[in-house]
């Protein structure tokens, strides 16, 4: 995970990438499912996320989803605890190797345009690796 900024805080930009490795392709095709059902599941006791697809071009099999959640929204159906974010989530395998890019901060913040370009530099940097 690293964040972007002078100093760290909470509230800063992050991006987080994983790694994990299975015994097949068929197993990281199976993996990569399951991480991208997750990753559209509505947090726990919360309806205020909203979740969406996006394309992931020049990755093949590549998926994309972008979680948010506005003051409004929190406001009206989250919890105290809530605070506004954009999230961009990139997932794919390589092989029996599932790969994702997590990009999020405050609103306004972070773009999906980002999020594609790490994922992208990621994937030409560990593709075949």
């Amino acid at each position: 995970t690293r964040f972007y900024g002078e100093r760290h805080s909470r509230a800063a930009p992050h991006v987080s990438s994983s790694v994990i490795q299975l015994q097949s392709e068929d197993g990281a095709a199976s993996a990569l499912d399951w991480a991208e059902s997750d990753v559209k599941k509505p947090c726990p006791m919360s309806c205020a996320v909203q979740r969406s697809e996006f394309e992931v071009d020049d990755i093949p099999g590549a998926r994309g989803v972008h979680r948010s959640a506005t003051a409004e929204d929190i406001e009206r159906v989250g919890t105290e605890d809530e605070r506004p974010f954009d999230g961009y989530w990139v997932g794919f395998t390589d092989g029996a190797f599932v790969y994702t890019v997590d990009l999020h901060g405050p609103p306004g913040s972070v773009s999906e345009e980002q999020a594609l370009d790490i994922a992208r530099a990621y994937h030409h940097r560990l593709a075949g690796s």
